[in-house]
């Protein structure tokens, strides 16, 4: 756990926005705290990204979770909040 993680209640806030985590065809989906924990370090850090920390994740993991989300529209994501 590092001191910038999401909060509980700022992840009960986020939870329900994304995807659920059932297992489908193709494997299960990574922990998304986990990979916005990782998100945000990199961001935070300015590092590449095949320097984020394995307690986030494989960094690809962590790439494929920005470029997934800048394909969203940004208001939409804000209506719900």
């Amino acid at each position: 756990l590092h001191r910038h993680d999401l909060t509980d209640a700022e992840w009960a806030r986020l939870e329900p926005l994304l995807p659920d985590q059932a297992p489908r065809r193709g494997g299960r989906w990574t922990d998304h705290r986990m990979v916005l924990n990782g998100m945000f370090w990199r961001t935070r850090c300015g590092v590449p990204w095949r320097d984020v920390p394995d307690s986030f994740g494989s960094w690809k993991t962590v790439y494929i979770g920005i470029a997934a989300g800048q394909a969203m529209a940004p208001e939409d994501l804000l209506d719900e909040l």
